[in-house]
């Protein structure tokens, strides 16, 4: 059985916990159209920076050594050097202002074990989006499906409304492959 932890490490949550109390500027990235960001998106706080990425990964699904795929996942990096330097767009930074103290951090996690024939064959468990509630509203960094490095920023009143449902990206066509069936979940972290 394959395992695949891509859950953010005690060194991500910890840049993501210290921002707790502090006042996003501003949110800083090389955009593809409003809103939307591929690849990496800064925030920018009083004492430093911090970046959410979405970076492509090899993934050997089968175990045998072969790359089968290769999807998107999230990671948090200290902000260093410029945004569209470190982009793989070419374009200048875009800075949306925003004033506001963070009051809560919350990671959408979601995972998804996959049985072949009745079998664990493969488990995944990754962040889908960091989410900043500032008490009157809330802003979203989210992943738009698993296989894009997009970013969307989003702001709204829930986590529903914020969150692309990856579910459906593990939906398996009953007709091409009976014998495979994906359990998705989804957790909502308070860091």
């Amino acid at each position: 059985m394959i395992d695949m932890d891509m859950r953010f490490s005690n060194e991500e949550i910890e840049l993501l916990c210290g921002v707790k109390g502090s006042a996003l500027e501003a949110i800083g990235y090389v955009p593809i159209t409003s809103g939307l960001a591929f690849g990496r998106v800064r925030l920018y706080f009083g004492g430093g920076a911090v970046d959410i990425v979405s970076s492509m990964h090899d993934i050997d699904y089968s175990g045998d050594g072969e790359v089968d795929d290769d999807d998107a996942f999230l990671s948090i990096e200290q902000g260093l050097g410029s945004v569209a330097a470190l982009s793989e767009l070419s374009g200048e930074e875009m800075r949306v202002e925003c004033g506001k103290v963070v009051k809560r951090v919350l990671v959408a996690q979601d995972s998804v074990d996959s049985y072949e024939d009745g079998k664990l064959t493969f488990k995944t468990a990754y962040p889908q989006a960091v989410l900043f509630d500032f008490g009157d509203q809330m802003m979203s960094i989210d992943k738009q499906a698993c296989n894009w490095m997009m970013l969307t920023v989003k702001f709204g009143k829930s986590v529903d409304e914020l969150v692309y449902d990856s579910e459906k990206g593990w939906e398996v066509n009953s007709e091409g492959s009976p014998e495979i069936r994906n359990e998705f979940k989804r957790e909502i972290l308070e860091l």
